[in-house]
Order: C-alpha cells, then sequence, then structure tokens
C-alpha cells in the first residue's frame, strides 16, 4: 500500500471478513469472484434496491436524492435523504448506501448526517456494525460533524436498528486506527 492509497468501502468490508483479501485488494490482486460470491452480491443488491424505494416512499419528491448533490445543496439541507453518494476525503473513498439529515436542534445548529446501510441478513453482526461505523468516519471527514448514531436497516421486515453505544466506540476506535 503507498502513502496514497485510499481506504475503500470495498476495501474496508473485505477487512472486516479477511485480513488477506483486503491487502490483496490494496495490491491490486484481484481474484475471480465464485458463482456463490456473486449471487450473495446480487441478494445484496437487490435489498439495497428494494430497502432504498421503500424509503423513497415515505418521502416527497424532492425531499430525497438518488445522485451526489452538490456541497452548496447539503449545507443548506435541500434533501432529508441521499442514495448511494460517494464521499471522497483524505484517506477514505466511501460508498455509502444512504445518508439521512436529521432535523435541526438547539443542541446541533449546523446540519448533522447519519449513515444509513440496508443489510439483507435477519440477524446484525459485528462487521455491520462495523461497516456503519466506516460510513460515519467519511461523514466526520467531510462534515467536521461526527453523526451520533447510524441506522440500519435489515431483515425481511425492513427492522431499523439504531446504532448508539457500540456503535460510538467502533467509531473511536476506528478513528484511532486510521491516524
Amino acid at each position: 500500500m503507498t502513502a496514497q492509497s485510499a481506504i475503500t468501502s470495498t476495501i474496508y468490508e473485505a477487512f472486516v471478513h479477511c485480513e488477506t483479501k483486503a491487502y490483496l485488494l490494496l495490491e491490486g490482486a484481484i481474484a475471480p469472484s465464485s458463482d456463490v460470491q456473486d449471487w450473495q452480491a446480487t441478494l445484496a443488491n437487490d435489498f439495497k434496491r428494494s430497502a432504498s424505494k421503500r424509503l423513497q416512499s415515505t418521502l416527497r419528491d424532492g425531499e430525497y436524492s438518488v445522485e451526489t448533490p452538490s456541497f452548496e445543496s447539503l449545507r443548506g439541507g435541500v434533501y432529508r435523504v441521499l442514495f448511494d453518494p460517494l464521499i471522497c476525503t483524505r484517506g477514505i473513498n466511501a460508498q455509502l448506501h444512504a445518508l439521512q439529515r436529521l432535523p435541526h436542534s438547539r443542541h446541533a445548529p449546523t446540519l448533522i448526517y447519519t449513515p444509513l446501510r440496508f443489510v439483507r441478513s435477519e440477524k446484525l453482526k459485528t462487521s455491520d456494525k462495523l461497516l456503519i461505523a466506516f460510513d460515519a468516519i467519511a461523514i466526520s471527514r467531510l462534515t467536521g460533524n461526527s453523526p451520533r448514531a447510524g441506522k440500519i436497516i435489515y431483515g425481511s421486515e425492513y427492522t431499523t436498528a439504531t446504532g448508539r453505544g457500540t456503535y460510538c466506540f467502533y467509531q473511536t476506535e476506528m478513528n484511532e486506527r486510521m491516524k
């Protein structure tokens, strides 16, 4: 890995599951995918698409964007939800599932965005929490504001889990490792 190499969502996800695979991805060694891996990726993408459509149906036109908007519209809080935003910052390139703008409050005078992740499985794993913590670090590096929680929409019932506590621990731990 060179000093200029950025950690991407794909590399981090590989690292969470297998350090060797992450290393090989960083070095540019790409192993052929198996039929099972392709099938699992298709199922995950189908669930992500379905969960995104379901969330979009709860919003009015103009309240969400499926393309990465300008920084000015982010700053202005034009959209409540951004789908598939790409965040490129110093050392991190993250392809998030979605970002949700939190309502204004007197405790948070600036806009705060929280990451959303769509997970097909019926039970959340530690790796799912680590992946949303990675998304939060990317947001933090971009905006200067750390989200206090992240949301994971998972399973056939589209259950929502809001990560706090342990999630914040993962985020702090990951920030220290990435310095």
